[in-house]
């Protein structure tokens, strides 16, 4: 049984409790602290404990090996990455330019933009991204890329990869590529 005095002083009321109420101490396990702390790496809840953070939980033995199923569920549906290149990379700077246009975005820019392109160079992997009202304006910024590759590094770009997407094939993409010599 809890009882409460409220004692006024100025404006506020004060709580005492004078008679508290024990609670019952729940006996926790290394697995339910891993559950309840949002499936957390058990090396984050052995420093928890060790630091002496969180209360109530040193009563858990830190030695005790622990399997949660979600967690393995939750690694089993991604996909193994390759980490080894099928095609070799470029020798040099402009050899390859690889290209991608995303969007649009789910929110626009303050300028109104909704799109942007990226042009990732295979030698060096330097990116040169430009942001677009739409995706008509691609040529348009990739001809700015080849100006900038040309007036700073003195190099023509050989060969440009993409997804194949409508943009890039194009009539005037293509036609601009085929005209300046670019694969």
């Amino acid at each position: 049984m809890v009882r409460y005095q409220q004692v006024q002083t100025g404006w506020l009321y004060q709580v005492e409790h004078l008679i508290t109420a024990t609670a019952a101490q729940e006996q926790v396990n290394f697995l339910m602290t891993h559950q309840r702390l949002e499936h957390i790496l058990a090396k984050a809840i052995r420093s928890l404990v060790c630091a002496n953070t969180a209360t109530r939980l040193q009563s858990i033995d830190l030695s005790s090996p622990f399997s949660c199923n979600l967690c393995k569920y939750a690694k089993m549906t991604s996909k193994i990455i390759c980490k080894q290149v099928t095609n070799p990379q470029a020798q040099a700077f402009s050899d390859k330019v690889h290209t991608d246009i995303w969007g649009p975005a789910p929110i626009f820019t303050l300028g109104g933009h909704k799109y942007y392109i990226t042009f990732t160079d295979d030698h060096t992997h330097y990116t040169w991204l430009e942001l677009l009202h739409s995706k008509d304006k691609a040529l348009q910024a990739y001809k700015m890329f080849i100006a900038w590759a040309e007036t700073q590094h003195r190099v023509r770009i050989k060969r440009l990869r993409s997804d194949c997407s409508g943009e890039y094939t194009g009539g005037n993409f293509s036609k601009f590529l085929n005209s300046q010599g670019i694969e």
